[in-house]
């Protein structure tokens, strides 16, 4: 295992700009080969991210309806009674059946100066920022996604048009919510803990956010198509993100992260072991109406 000061020599000689690379952590500059036994470096391979999505609490533990349709057989300890709405319940729903994430673009503005015989010259005036991302997810039995994300943009009333809130109500914090997104390495840094600062690649934190739609569309039917369902959502945010040069939120993301593992990993342990275990949507122990 690397020791501490080989992992902050790599840390400085790569990747960041006025850096003294050397020659082992970067392709040779003529053939662009990369082979080697001696290599301190490796391609970036993608697909091994990871998301927690915070909704506001207020939509969440206020509801009266399920995010799934059996969650009054399991109670809930969400803060939201038996209604099994709570924003932690969402929220494990949310990251364990996210499988993709666009990232926002941001683009330079410029204003063009004209010369002679068609030369010109441009110059940076600012810039667009897209401030939204998109995640698709999973759907799965008694719609758990759609109903999240149903609830969540339950701040304005689907038939009358305006927000059943009062007017000491209808507030940012009633109604966004935050993300935190990882995008890492195929690497753990502690089996015990989970993912550490050493395994994330991009980091980021959004803030601000809401669903801009409930995923109705995703539900397009055929009799001859049978197929699984899965929801892509565009999400608003205010601002741009934050990256993991902001330490304060890069912390508490690993934090949750590493939170949000040792729970499943308990719970996971249980369910191997308990003549009762339960899922996600209900005790695996419920009489099936077919063998009952």
């Amino acid at each position: 295992m690397l020791k501490d000061p080989m992992l902050n020599m790599i840390a400085k000689s790569r990747g960041t700009p006025g850096s003294s690379n050397t020659h082992d952590d970067r392709p040779h500059e003529m053939n662009r080969y990369m082979g080697g036994h001696r290599r301190l470096n490796h391609p970036f391979v993608n697909g091994y991210w990871y998301i927690l999505i915070e909704p506001p609490q207020y939509l969440f533990a206020s509801s009266n309806s399920g995010i799934n349709a059996r969650s009054e057989i399991i109670g809930s300890d969400d803060g939201a009674g038996s209604s099994g709405t709570g924003p932690y319940e969402a929220t494990r729903w949310l990251h364990s059946t996210a499988e993709g994430f666009t990232p926002p673009s941001r683009t330079l503005t410029k204003v063009d100066v004209p010369g002679m015989g068609g030369m010109g010259s441009s110059f940076v005036a600012g810039q667009q920022l897209t401030r939204t991302f998109s995640c698709t997810f999973r759907e799965y039995q008694d719609t758990p996604i759609y109903n999240a994300l149903n609830l969540w943009t339950s701040m304005i009333d689907h038939h009358y048009g305006v927000s059943p809130m009062n007017g000491n109500e209808y507030l940012p914090a009633n109604y966004k919510g935050c993300a935190f997104v990882f995008l890492c390495k195929p690497t753990v840094q502690d089996i015990s803990t989970g993912i550490g600062g050493t395994d994330v690649e991009q980091f980021y934190f959004f803030e601000g956010v809401f669903p801009e739609s409930a995923p109705t569309d995703a539900f397009n039917s055929d009799i001859n198509t049978n197929d699984v369902v899965q929801v892509n959502t565009t999400f608003s945010f205010d601002g741009w993100p934050y990256g993991r040069e902001h330490i304060g939120h890069f912390m508490t993301g690993i934090h949750l992260m590493n939170q949000v593992y040792a729970f499943n990993l308990e719970g996971n342990y249980d369910n191997h072991v308990s003549p009762t275990a339960t899922t996600l949507n209900s005790p695996t122990w419920v009489p099936s109406d077919i063998t009952a």
